[in-house]
């Protein structure tokens, strides 16, 4: 549920807009860029988690693979949108570092800055 408002923050503050727009413009680095979203998505998660005082996750213990490689965001979420992957391990990195710092502010990930979600904070 974390990663699912991971996604809507992102909606909901414009990162998502800037991230479709990178796409859009850099194609041939859509992976990288996705990859990206994809981590700021978890970083957010992790926050999430701790701002409601639930223990950390083990993503590793969760999961066999990595979750939520399938399309579910963009501009063909639900049908032949890519599949995106980051690794396990780079999506639990992430995810604990939201969750050990407990702020945005440390979930800009590349060309995915955390700065629209920390202006929206204030």
């Amino acid at each position: 549920m974390a990663h699912v408002l991971g996604h809507a923050i992102q909606v909901r503050h414009g990162v998502a807009d800037v991230a479709l727009r990178a796409i859009r413009n850099q194609r041939s680095e859509e992976d990288a860029l996705r990859g990206m979203v994809k981590r700021q998505v978890d970083c957010v998660a992790g926050v999430l988690m701790a701002s409601a005082g639930l223990a950390p996750a083990d993503l590793n213990q969760l999961f066999a693979a990595e979750p939520f490689t399938d399309a579910h965001w963009g501009r063909q979420p639900i049908n032949t949108g890519p599949r995106v992957t980051v690794g396990l391990a780079a999506r639990s990195q992430w995810y604990d570092i939201g969750y050990t710092a407990h702020d945005f502010a440390v979930c800009s990930v590349g060309e995915m800055s955390s700065d629209l979600i920390v202006a929206a904070l204030r």
